[in-house]
């Protein structure tokens, strides 16, 4: 059965059928939206990284005619009910089947982006409101042409290698070159979109950022058996981790079984994350 490629809000052109070169197109990408903002981004200047990135437009999306398929219900014009994110239970093994969608971990800071006419909020998972320390990403939101829309993600910095950089996001020295890379959308257009499964929720992302605005990005993914192997050249690259989450589920607030996060050991974050539960075990 033929993997899905990595979906940037366009469809990428397969570069080859192993992780590894799928991985190193994740990397260009990276490489490209970190040259095309930050420090250049206040100059005017954009550049394409060697090569650029190969695609074609995404598909326009028809409705989708599934009886299965819940209804969209219109959501309340208090959006704040959608910011609770849903989180991942952790994992020793990526998921192999054909129905787990897999999603790069990216070592920043989660955020639920919310937008309400010319109102946009970043919200932390403890409720904080980021909108004044991250001004590209809220920047980004207003150009789009959706008023109304919930978006879940990670907020990084990205290397000049195109990786992303967790001690200059926590330094507060490179706040206005924040980026926000989305995986998932709550709502859009005034619908709420959690009781869609997955697998319906990243065409609605994809639409939504399809004309790649400066300071937010749609997350890549690839669906199947490929799962392990692109975890290994993920550590291999240096990366977080990946999560793995299943295309049938709908968007639940809270820990989710059916999405995985798997480390790589060797990553600063592991050690983060170990070095504070053993300080709070003291």
């Amino acid at each position: 059965m033929a993997q899905q490629g990595l979906a940037f809000g366009v469809r990428l052109v397969h570069l080859g059928p192993r992780a590894a070169e799928r991985l190193a197109v994740v990397i260009e990408h990276h490489v490209d939206v970190r040259l095309c903002s930050g420090g250049n981004r206040r100059r005017g200047t954009h550049y394409k990284s060697p090569g650029g990135l190969r695609h074609i437009p995404a598909a326009r999306h028809p409705p989708v005619k599934d009886s299965t398929r819940p209804p969209l219900v219109p959501i309340c014009a208090d959006m704040s009910k959608a910011s609770e994110p849903a989180l991942p239970v952790m994992g020793t093994k990526v998921p192999t089947g054909a129905d787990w969608m897999h999603e790069i971990k990216y070592d920043g800071y989660r955020l639920i982006v919310v937008r309400e006419n010319d109102r946009v909020r970043l919200l932390t998972k403890n409720g904080h409101d980021w909108a004044k320390r991250f001004p590209l990403i809220v920047e980004a939101a207003l150009k789009n042409r959706q008023k109304h829309f919930v978006i879940d993600g990670e907020a990084v910095v990205l290397t000049m290698t195109g990786l992303p950089d967790f001690d200059a996001l926590h330094s507060r020295r490179h706040d206005d070159e924040v980026q926000f890379y989305a995986f998932d959308i709550l709502a859009g257009d005034g619908d709420d979109y959690r009781s869609l499964p997955l697998k319906l929720r990243k065409p609605h992302l994809a639409r939504l950022l399809a004309r790649r605005p400066e300071g937010i990005f749609a997350a890549p993914y690839e669906q199947g058996e490929i799962g392990p192997e692109l975890f290994r050249q993920a550590c291999l690259h240096g990366l977080e981790g990946m999560v793995s989450k299943h295309a049938d589920r709908a968007y639940r607030a809270g820990r989710c079984d059916h999405w995985i996060k798997v480390k790589n050991r060797q990553h600063p974050a592991f050690h983060r994350v170990r070095d504070i539960v053993s300080t709070q075990k003291k």
